[in-house]
């Protein structure tokens, strides 16, 4: 979620600022800057001293670390696989394919963020991502590198589904009491 953060911010202070030129010069001004109106209306906490704040870096279990480098490797090969087949993709394929891709990077950093809602959302994207296998028999053209190589994303699916549910069921809670 931290990918998207600011960009909201922006977006939240282009849209109540009562400028035009403020509207526009947020989106170009230095990191922190705000337009007076909106910081008046819409205070908001910042650090005060960028050199002296506690920085966020949770610990990870080596499981979750080779998670994570595990999603960020295989969500690479999916975009790879996406750029080589795009031409070949419907309109409504290529942006289902997207919103795979951004459903997956947003799962996969809420999971390392240790959100317990992430279980759900990993759940539902799997499922719907096994709905789709289901459907078209193939993932957008992946059998053309064998007759049963949707296989491969089935079993993704399924075992991405199973490691989220297991951090979230007991090294995320196990973490939260100690």
């Amino acid at each position: 979620m931290i990918n998207f953060q600011h960009f909201g911010r922006l977006a939240f202070d282009a849209w109540y600022a009562r400028s035009w030129w403020d509207k526009a010069r947020v989106w170009f001004m230095p990191t922190g800057w705000r337009p007076a109106d909106v910081a008046e209306r819409f205070p908001r906490e910042g650090i005060a001293n960028v050199y002296d704040f506690e920085k966020y870096a949770p610990k990870a279990s080596r499981g979750l670390q080779f998670y994570a480098v595990f999603q960020l490797l295989f969500n690479t090969a999916l975009m790879l696989f996406l750029f080589g087949v795009f031409a070949d993709l419907t309109r409504n394929e290529q942006l289902l394919y997207g919103l795979m891709i951004i459903t997956a990077i947003f799962g996969f950093t809420s999971v390392m963020d240790r959100k317990i809602w992430s279980m759900y959302w990993e759940l539902v994207r799997s499922l719907f991502g096994l709905g789709i296998l289901y459907v078209q028999g193939d993932w957008f053209g992946l059998n053309s590198f064998g007759e049963n190589a949707w296989l491969w994303m089935a079993f993704y699916f399924g075992l991405n589904a199973l490691w989220v549910a297991y951090f979230c069921l007991f090294e995320f809670r196990k973490s939260a009491e100690s």
